[in-house]
């Protein structure tokens, strides 16, 4: 029984997880270099984890809104391909082609195609 209450009373044991108070445990390892020395390794590690971490996260946001402005683009040239292509369809018809030619002079042809034969010698 008195081993237990030397254990509950030494601030080197934690019995519960709940118990561990985060400022005091800052305020020692900055008070005892030893300390600080003992734990610096993990304190970087940990550390150069974050850093790693919020540059990908970075880059990711990066990409995600350039992966959206790009599709917005898409979108758009989409939208101005259809619009040509009816204005092309509408331009190439016969009629539209005539009445665009009229004034050089051009006029349609009424007469059928006909096919060329080249003579056997």
């Amino acid at each position: 029984m008195n081993q237990k209450n030397t254990e509950l009373q030494d601030p080197q044991i934690i019995q519960n997880p709940e118990d561990f108070d985060i400022k005091l445990f800052v305020k020692k390892l900055f008070h005892d270099k030893a300390e600080l020395y003992k734990y610096l390794p993990a304190i970087l590690l940990i550390v150069s984890i974050l850093v790693v971490y919020i540059g990908i996260v970075n880059s990711h946001i990066k990409k995600h809104k350039h992966v959206q402005e790009l599709k917005e683009q898409n979108e758009e040239l989409r939208s101005e391909l259809i619009s040509l292509q009816t204005k092309l369809m509408t331009q190439s018809k016969q009629s539209q082609v005539y009445s665009q030619l009229r004034h050089t002079g051009l006029q349609e042809n009424r007469k059928p195609p006909f096919k060329i034969v080249k003579p056997k010698k």
